[in-house]
């Protein structure tokens, strides 16, 4: 597990080495790394930390592409945003509320013992961005969370 002080470090490198080459390369998409604006790089140490440990405990697969899910997920996540395709390089941006959500991930199995297994990213109906269910899978829904990356959008 990274320690406090290089988890920015840790996670910013290895988001420019490993998952947005993995992303933009991407067979589907296939436009380079070229458009990235670092300067999206927005995330709190707290955030960096959970979401490593999240992906270097397993707890979250990656799929290839930079699509990622858990054991329970509905969906396939990303943790970039694509800008407009007339853009040229078409640009991208770290997109904050997937992290954070794999990150709570983390919190929820490491920190406080909820099983992996039971983990999902986005519920059955998509109203939410993270899921924990009893067991016997998805109609037991116990732990809905909604993910917003400001204050603000948590007011609207």
């Amino acid at each position: 597990m990274p320690q406090q002080s290089d988890a920015l470090g840790q996670f910013r490198a290895r988001l420019l080495a490993e998952w947005l080459p993995a992303f933009a390369n991407d067979s589907k998409r296939g436009y380079g790394v070229e458009g990235f604006r670092e300067d999206s790089i927005c995330i709190s140490e707290f955030d960096a930390v959970n979401f490593l440990r999240a992906m270097d405990g397993g707890l979250v697969e990656d799929l290839g592409g930079g699509r990622y899910r858990c054991a329970q997920s509905r969906a396939n996540e990303q943790i970039f945003w694509e800008g407009p395709k007339r853009d040229s390089p078409r640009s991208i941006t770290l997109w904050l509320e997937p992290v954070i959500t794999i990150g709570t991930l983390a919190r929820l199995a490491y920190d406080l013992g909820w099983p992996a297994e039971r983990l999902g990213m986005q519920t059955i109906d998509y109203a939410f961005d993270l899921a924990a269910y009893r067991e016997g899978g998805q109609q037991g829904l116990v732990i809905a969370c909604e993910v917003k990356k400001t204050q603000a959008e948590v007011d609207t």
